[in-house]
């Protein structure tokens, strides 16, 4: 479990660090499906609670040889106990306790990207539990497929809140 340090930004296992513009609730009503829909959200059947994040990195690892990384986001929830991640925070993402709930768009050749503002129902990302860790992974863009980790984080929306204040 790695919490945000005081400075609003959360450093990788590797140089540089994953930041955080504005994190904040947000009620969308089920007039507002289709919007919901880009992000994939789905269609609410009632009002459900959306979170609207703003992710940004700083002085991200180079992992390309001629030009700065092509950073992109993978956002993660756990499926298991939160307990169990507290014990264990090296749980892989790989594990099959991790599900991939949103991936944000590549930014070419930035070291320091700020990725576009996205929408997350609380409900897949933390079973409404604000105390449940999820995991931000940080990767280099590959044509071929195999990206290149830059750095995660696990974090909780309370951590996220805290950081805000």
């Amino acid at each position: 479990y790695v919490p945000f340090p005081a400075s609003n930004s959360v450093q990788s296992p590797l140089n540089g660090g994953l930041g955080l513009g504005a994190v904040g609730p947000g009620m969308f009503p089920p007039s507002s499906s289709s919007s919901l829909q880009n992000f994939g959200v789905g269609v609410p059947s009632a009002q459900i609670e959306n979170w609207v994040f703003e992710l940004s990195g700083q002085k991200l690892d180079r992992k390309d040889l001629f030009s700065p990384s092509d950073p992109f986001l993978n956002i993660y929830a756990f499926r298991g106990n939160k307990q169990e991640l507290i014990n264990d925070p090296n749980i892989p993402n790989s594990d099959s306790r991790w599900k991939m709930i949103h991936r944000t768009e590549v930014i070419k050749d930035d070291a320091n990207p700020n990725w576009k503002p996205f929408v997350l129902d609380i409900g897949p990302l933390c079973d409404n539990d604000r105390l449940k860790p999820f995991l931000i992974d940080c990767y280099d863009y590959d044509d071929d497929g195999s990206h290149d980790f830059i750095g995660s984080c696990i974090v909780s929306l309370i951590d996220l809140q805290q950081t805000r204040k």
